[in-house]
């Protein structure tokens, strides 16, 4: 046991005689069975198999897990997730640089994947790989943390479609690196100021809210919705015959706020669109941009007028 754990933080150290001592020894044996970390002796020629297998993947996977592994070594091929599977053949098959930490994601026994990060060390006999040692810990809280950020990032904290600048970096992708047919429907929410002055502002961020559930529903994943500003959505839309699709989606949301108005006792939604499409995208997003806004603001000048305001 000792001289194994040596192996694993040690790397490629000479042989070392195991000590005798057996205070020591029940010492080092308490530091891996009680450890949180995945500790492995993974064998690879001349056949698979867990020469050593530490108990804290049960606490991850399920208890039964470690068991499992120990009589199949194929358990943990068939619990990563499938989009690290190739990875991890290639962990077996001497084909990554195993200098550098790996991240998977292993199912535990309710279906659930929890990640992982990997630092391991091969050993060779006469110029063959046969056998890994590793030591493997569970991130989830580190990964959870970072798609929150993530979140925070790209989402709008109130009404939990994309933000400003998650739009931006989507009209520079289609800018400056992707060229291809795009659309934008501009949504400028009407009365949002005068509500607010009116109800207060919780009523105005209802308002959005129930906005922002509109669109969704209505787009229906047809397009990237964002809101860019206090009382302005977009939704952009790319692809070939994006502007085709950008303007049956105008019609279609016309149609539906409509519907939706006629079936409100309470606070409606009102909003001015504005529509635009090019055949090209790169280089055109800041135009394709102006001549949704002069559109918008020519819809909702015409609404002023036609209310005799």
């Amino acid at each position: 046991m000792v001289t194994f754990l040596r192996k694993v933080f040690g790397r490629r150290s000479e042989p070392v005689p195991e000590r005798r001592d057996d205070v020591q020894e029940r010492n080092f044996e308490g530091l891996l069975e009680n450890s949180k970390d995945v500790i492995y002796h993974f064998q690879i020629e001349p056949e698979w198999k867990f020469i050593y297998l530490s108990p804290a993947m049960d606490l991850y996977l399920g208890e039964g897990t470690v068991e499992a592994a120990l009589s199949d070594p194929s358990v943990p091929f068939e619990l990563v997730h499938p989009d690290d599977l190739e990875e991890m053949m290639r962990k077996v098959n001497d084909g990554i640089d195993y200098g550098e930490m790996i991240i998977q994601r292993w199912r535990d026994r309710d279906g659930n994947y929890h990640w992982f990060e990997e630092r391991m060390t091969p050993i060779y006999e006469d110029g063959r790989m046969v056998a890994l040692q590793g030591v493997t810990r569970n991130i989830d809280e580190r990964m959870e943390r970072q798609r929150q950020l993530e979140y925070q990032a790209n989402y709008d904290s109130l009404t939990g479609v994309h933000n400003r600048t998650y739009f931006d970096s989507l009209f520079r992708r289609y800018d400056q690196k992707i060229d291809t047919e795009a659309g934008l429907i501009l949504c400028d929410v009407d009365k949002l100021k005068q509500l607010n002055d009116l109800l207060g502002h919780v009523a105005g961020d209802d308002l959005l809210k129930r906005t922002a559930r509109f669109l969704e529903e209505t787009v229906d994943g047809g397009a990237e919705i964002a809101r860019i500003g206090g009382d302005e959505f977009t939704l952009l839309l790319t692809g070939d015959g994006a502007r085709q699709r950008t303007s049956q989606l105008a019609d279609r949301l016309g149609e539906a706020l409509d519907a939706y108005n006629g079936m409100q006792r309470g606070q409606k939604i009102h909003m001015s669109l504005g529509v635009a499409g090019v055949a090209s995208s790169a280089g055109m997003m800041a135009e394709l941009f102006r001549e949704a806004d002069d559109d918008m603001y020519r819809n909702k000048f015409g609404k002023r007028l036609a209310a005799g305001k």
